[in-house]
């Protein structure tokens, strides 16, 4: 078989040449047709030695017009032909015997084009015949591509890689575990080469619960570090070396991600409504040896609206889906409380902060621990905001944080009161 573009752009398949004795002898009777249009232009040519002729096609509809310059022609010689196009310089035609040629050579063209299909067909009877031996070779050559394929992925990793080790369920209900040394997003280590800073990730191993809520500053590399993790668990349980010193984990059933912000505007789906869907499909249907990474939820919605969501959704996944949980958010009420519970370990994005200056290092560090704040406004300097609006930002944000902890400090001590007025009056 012999595979051609067509006219339009589409490929098509022809018998190869002695495949098909009945198109390779339609086939012949057609360049035999040429062959006597060539002769005819030839003829006509001779006629008129003085004039440049030349076969023109039009398609769909006009093939082997004859072309030449206007007024170069006697008006007798145009009689005797069939005019087929006129414009300022060019004039087109065609001779009697051109039209019968023309003819015989379409009606010769469909009957090869038709002849294709019994060739094709019988083709395809044939191979069909020994489709099981097609398909082994196909699944053993996928599969070595497949084995070829990780083999590239591995030796490409940029820093340090590793084969993971992988530990088996002690029980069905067991939850699973990770450790990850020294773990690198492969494409962005792949771009910042040795400036990228590898990072531990520790989940229901070494004293460490199954659930971490993060947080950080903003590109303090948070989401590099959730994204990272997912991608070694995937590297890990497809076969491939994974970009870290070292790895552990038990094999989880599934990975859930609610990352990114985006709305489906055709469906007519807010942000906020598409996170939710997201973060539903995680509780109704993750279990312990499951790994969801969350990254800000809430983020669509009023503050109080979003903190509140998000820490009742913490919580859900900590005390009745118990899978492995990387909890980002900026909302430090939710994140001070989950931290409470011996379920929940904090940790953060560590950065170092000018007090004079309020400038700040990112020192893409993942550590235990609670970040104070998010210093949004250090985003907002890096884009370029006036020096005076982000004044009137930090006076802002220093009072909002002063009324929260007034309002947080009433509570208490109203707990505080109700407790004591319930142990008198026992």
């Amino acid at each position: 078989v012999v595979e051609e573009t067509a006219s339009n752009g589409k490929t098509k398949f022809r018998p190869q040449q002695g495949a098909y004795k009945p198109f390779d002898e339609l086939t012949r009777e057609l360049e035999a047709v040429k062959a006597e249009l060539e002769a005819e232009l030839q003829t006509v040519k001779a006629k008129f030695p003085k004039v440049q002729f030349c076969f023109v096609h039009r398609l769909p509809g006009w093939k082997y017009e004859i072309e030449c310059d206007v007024d170069v022609l006697p008006q007798t010689f145009l009689k005797s032909v069939e005019e087929t196009f006129r414009n300022k310089s060019k004039v087109r035609f065609q001779t009697q015997r051109i039209k019968e040629l023309v003819e015989q050579y379409d009606h010769l063209e469909d009957k090869r084009e038709d002849c294709k299909f019994p060739f094709l067909s019988q083709l395809f009877q044939n191979f069909y015949a020994h489709q099981a031996q097609f398909r082994a070779a196909i699944r053993c050559l996928s599969e070595a591509d497949a084995l070829l394929s990780l083999a590239i992925a591995s030796q490409g990793l940029a820093g340090s890689s590793c084969l993971p080790d992988f530990v088996p369920y002690s029980e069905e209900t067991s939850a699973a575990t990770l450790k990850v040394l020294n773990c690198r997003h492969p494409v962005a280590a792949a771009k910042m080469g040795t400036s990228f800073v590898p990072n531990d990730m520790h989940l229901n191993v070494d004293d460490v619960p199954n659930v971490l809520v993060v947080t950080g500053p903003n590109m303090g590399g948070k989401s590099t570090v959730l994204r990272q993790t997912c991608i070694a668990v995937i590297m890990a349980q497809m076969g491939c070396r994974v970009n870290a010193d070292a790895c552990k984990l038990s094999p989880v059933d599934r990975i859930f991600t609610r990352i990114g912000s985006y709305d489906t505007i055709l469906e007519g789906k807010s942000t906020l409504l598409t996170e939710l869907e997201e973060t539903a499909a995680v509780l109704a249907y993750a279990t312990p040896r499951s790994l969801a990474v969350l990254d800000e939820l809430g983020r669509g919605t009023s503050t109080f609206d979003g903190a509140a969501i998000a820490s009742a959704v913490l919580d859900d996944l900590t005390n009745r889906v118990r899978c492995l949980v990387l909890f980002a958010t900026h909302y430090h009420p939710v994140s001070r409380e989950a931290s409470k519970s011996p379920l929940v370990k904090p940790f953060h994005m560590a950065a170092d902060v000018d007090p004079a200056t309020n400038e700040m290092t990112f020192l893409y560090r993942f550590l235990p621990g609670l970040c104070p704040a998010s210093h949004g406004h250090n985003v907002a300097r890096l884009a370029g905001l006036p020096a005076s609006v982000l004044e009137v930002a930090l006076a802002k944000s220093a009072e909002f944080e002063a009324g929260v902890s007034r309002a947080t400090f009433k509570r208490s001590q109203a707990a505080n009161s109700k407790s004591g007025d319930m142990e008198e009056q026992k």
